[in-house]
């Protein structure tokens, strides 16, 4: 059966077994970026997907991470919290500014700074000291700096979410005269996250990736590690039972982190590019945190802000609308729409790392292919059934539960005993 949603580290899969029945414990020690619980973005999405396949399995978990500043949730059973801070630059002020200070005294980067800190590294030591853990993973790039602290069980699992310097030296070139200042610090950071993306790739036993591009770069930035890069599948949250089809009342849906670069600068490209081609009467809603910074001069164009429930929101719209034109690794958001069962009208690099998609599915290459696919999928009179968008993310969590399973196996940790 699936994690309890009081209890999302402590599980057992539905046949047979599980190694905690068989009085076989295995534990594993996580350290994240940020608490994944509540599942508000897409990193966490993905993280707490490999948090329940591995838990599904049978194993256990202790995870640490930051919590969100201001967060009064509690705390799901074996999350640690390091401490609570913003996560994102740009909420955090001030701070941002001493991070950036911070990583041009010592010589690190940007991301591997932000994240480093005193209560993360005696978190961890506390749990090491109280525990015995078969493995450990490191998830993001960024919390690489612990391999410094040799603190961390081994085997060590990289979860590798983007090529991180690939993704920093292409917002760097694509950063115009006028941001001079910012396409250097862009370019410092793409440099000094390709060294720690070496040293992962030379210490980790394992490192886990999202897409083929992803293990291919990998691959290329350390050649002697190749075979041990993992692609998987990652599935997004699962589609909610017992919520009954309703007649969509938004034309356009789009939902995304529009805080982050990559995610923005696709979002004003399709205000700029595509909105235009677009019927006036149509009923455009963009839901997501930071839509507000980027323009917008047209009526017809709504923004939701953060939406509790992604799903519900999609299945409003007629048509999911993907207009990503930057990024790496796998775009959650994508996913979920997909398992939503709405048709979606994409650019291709949105669907990277998906290489299996049902027809209701639709790839548009310029801003015009993506116009026309959004303009017949609004008219269409077809009748709406989200069985194609559930039986998808089915497969796909079953095809992903089971590779994670043979990378433990490989690994030597799945069976073997604890204390």
């Amino acid at each position: 059966m699936g994690c309890l949603p009081d209890s999302p580290l402590r599980c057992s899969s539905g046949s047979g077994k599980s190694n905690r029945e068989k009085g076989v414990v295995v534990r594993g020690l996580v350290v994240s970026n940020v608490m994944p619980h509540l599942r508000r973005t897409g990193g966490e999405v993905c993280t707490h997907s490999f948090l329940d396949a591995i838990t599904a399995l049978g194993h256990d978990l202790d995870l640490v991470a930051y919590s969100r500043l201001g967060d009064t949730s509690v705390l799901p059973r074996n999350f640690h919290s390091a401490t609570a801070r913003h996560v994102e630059s740009d909420l955090a002020g001030f701070q941002a500014y001493a991070w950036l200070a911070r990583a041009y005294i010592s010589g690190n980067s940007y991301g591997a700074t932000k994240y480093r800190s005193g209560p993360m590294l005696r978190t961890v030591r506390q749990l090491v000291t109280r525990n015995h853990y078969d493995f450990s993973i490191i998830d993001h790039t960024q919390l690489g700096w612990l391999l410094e602290a040799m603190v961390l069980p081994q085997p060590i699992i990289l979860i590798a979410h983007n090529v991180e310097s690939a993704l920093y030296a292409d917002l760097a070139t694509e950063t115009g005269r006028s941001g001079t200042i910012k396409r250097a610090v862009l370019a410092r950071e793409a440099k000094l996250l390709l060294q720690l993306e070496q040293k992962l790739l030379r210490e980790c036993r394992q490192v886990w990736v999202l897409t083929p591009s992803d293990q291919n770069a990998l691959a290329t930035i350390a050649p002697q590690a190749r075979g041990h890069i993992r692609q998987f599948d990652v599935p997004g949250p699962s589609p909610p039972s017992g919520v009954a089809p309703s007649e969509p009342d938004i034309d356009v849906g789009i939902l995304g982190n529009w805080l982050w670069d990559a995610n923005r600068s696709g979002l004003e490209w399709f205000m700029r590019e595509i909105v235009p081609l677009l019927p006036t009467s149509y009923r455009v809603h963009i839901a997501g945190k930071g839509a507000e910074t980027v323009p917008n001069p047209y009526q017809n164009v709504a923004y939701d802000g953060f939406v509790e429930n992604a799903i519900a929101f999609l299945r409003r719209s007629k048509v999911i609308v993907v207009p990503t034109v930057a990024g790496a690794g796998v775009q959650i958001k994508t996913i979920e729409g997909i398992s939503s069962g709405v048709p979606m009208v994409s650019t291709a690099i949105g669907l990277r790392g998906i290489s299996e998609m049902p027809e209701f599915v639709t790839v548009g290459e310029t801003a015009a292919d993506m116009a026309k696919a959004i303009r017949k999928q609004v008219s269409s009179t077809e009748p709406r059934s989200f069985a194609a968008g559930a039986h998808w993310d089915r497969s796909r969590r079953t095809k992903f539960t089971s590779a994670i399973a043979a990378s433990l196996l490989e690994l030597g940790v799945s069976g073997t005993s604890g204390s």
